[in-house]
């Protein structure tokens, strides 16, 4: 069995291409092949994709459940990533998808995930994230991770409450995906010699939150003496939270 998925919006590698894919796999023999497509998808990983790729797991490799796995240990995290989600236009993100990407790469370190909340009544957006954020850290510091151990980081408005971050210079390091200004963001210099790693993201076909925005959030710290910015711009991606990009 072939199981393809593909993006109807794919620019890069038109739908046309898989089409195509298919009748010539079918003129080589080949009956079982299956395509799916995802209308506003473009060329990118998505979890919206997951679900259809993990039923064709399932299919092909059976679980034996008399055989259960052993549980492995996991040793105490040395780090935590706070990672602030905006849903309210990408929608949520499935937890587990990130927990198992990030464990990949970084097993010792623990995941705080946290939608970003509504505006609150008398208080501007940016002084609502600012408070979400102190208290989200106020957490990990409680769970025993200092700051100097903990990233902070999110999508959308989460990324504009990953930047407030510049409050805490503690902080092991901010990453702000598809973020903008808010009306909250510190306007001081950064701390003599300090390093602090910071990276931007933003896809190009962004419309909702302009990638021009990420440029003004990269000149603004530059302009404080932020020296550790890193700035990476994806092609064909919108306002769009990518598991490839995590």
């Amino acid at each position: 069995p072939i199981l393809m998925c593909h993006g109807f919006d794919d620019s890069m590698v038109p739908i046309e291409v898989a089409r195509s894919s298919c009748k010539a796999l079918a003129a080589l023999g080949y009956k079982k092949v299956n395509l799916i497509t995802f209308k506003g998808l473009r060329h990118q990983l998505s979890t919206l994709q997951f679900e259809d790729i993990m039923d064709f797991y399932r299919q092909l490799l059976p679980q034996r459940l008399e055989e259960p796995c052993p549980v492995v240990s996991i040793p105490r995290p040395t780090g935590c990533i706070v990672w602030m989600h905006d849903a309210s236009i990408a929608g949520d993100v499935d937890e587990h998808i990130l927990v198992g990407r990030l464990h990949q790469c970084l097993p010792d370190v623990q995941l705080i995930l946290q939608r970003v909340p509504p505006c609150r009544e008398g208080k501007s957006f940016g002084r609502t994230l600012l408070d979400e954020i102190t208290e989200q850290l106020r957490k990990a510091s409680a769970g025993g991770w200092p700051l100097s151990s903990v990233i902070l980081g999110g999508f959308g408005a989460g990324g504009t409450a990953a930047l407030l971050g510049l409050l805490f210079p503690q902080l092991a390091g901010l990453v702000s995906c598809s973020g903008f200004l808010a009306d909250c963001f510190p306007e001081q210099q950064a701390e003599s010699g300090s390093d602090q790693l910071i990276l931007l993201t933003h896809g190009v076909e962004d419309k909702i939150v302009p990638i021009a925005s990420a440029r003004q959030q990269r000149e603004a710290l530059g302009s404080y003496g932020y020296r550790g910015v890193s700035f990476s711009a994806f092609q064909d991606l919108g306002h769009h939270f990518s598991v490839e990009v995590w």
